[in-house]
């Protein structure tokens, strides 16, 4: 199973709470954010984290967004987003309780967009990591997994259950591996792909990369 059905496969999931999506608005429930936080809070994450996103459904491109609201009965409050369509949403058990809903406004988008769910793990601005910062970001993306699949994957797609194997590092722009490299390290364009190896959880030795990575996310078996 590959990353991209993993991703479609947490999307469908979060998208059984009530959501709508026009040309230009989208509209969701906060309470099926809300419970997927509540997951990563619970486990006392301190790398891997819940990603929501709005990307084109044909294209896959980010959704450029111009402003959003997040909006209870009586009250509203604006919508935070970053630059790579990101919404960020506060952990807020008011919010879920008054039965908020967020709301995003798109700039002309060419297709219909959709929220998207990403496993992730961030990392800092430096250019190299130790193959133990590796393993310990896997396990944590891993772990996460296991979290969430009780009520994600189980009831959705639970015949499917993915294997993470690995981790893929995710740069901004093309990149190249500085130092030496074996056949568990694969980096083509912008990303590197690495088939995790249980003997790394206590090797110090670093990878070291033409550019700072901007994320990490799981790599999941074909």
């Amino acid at each position: 199973m590959n990353n991209r059905f993993f991703t479609l496969v947490l999307s469908v999931a979060l998208s059984s709470t009530s959501f709508i999506t026009t040309a230009k608005e989208f509209v969701a429930s906060y309470d099926g954010f809300y419970d997927r936080m509540k997951v990563v809070n619970k486990g006392e994450y301190t790398q891997a984290k819940v990603g929501f996103y709005l990307i084109e459904r044909t294209s896959g491109e980010n959704c450029i967004l111009s402003e959003g609201h997040i909006i209870t009965e009586k009250q509203e409050f604006p919508l935070s987003f970053s630059d790579k369509t990101e919404l960020l949403l506060p952990f807020d058990e008011k919010l879920d309780k008054d039965k908020a809903m967020v709301v995003a406004y798109t700039k002309n988008p060419k297709h219909e967009c959709q929220l998207v769910m990403q496993i992730e793990a961030f990392t800092g601005n430096d250019t190299s990591i130790s193959k133990s910062e590796l393993f310990e970001t896997y396990r944590e993306l891993d772990n996460l997994i296991d979290d969430l699949s009780g009520f994600i994957l189980s009831t959705v797609f639970g015949f499917l259950m993915p294997d993470m194997v690995g981790v893929t590092i995710v740069f901004d722009q093309p990149v190249n591996l500085l130092s030496k490299s074996d056949n568990s390290i694969k980096c083509e364009n912008t990303r590197c792909t690495i088939t995790m190896n249980s003997d790394w959880d206590s090797n110090t030795d670093k990878l070291k990369f033409s550019v700072a990575p901007s994320k990490i996310i799981p790599y999941i078996e074909k």
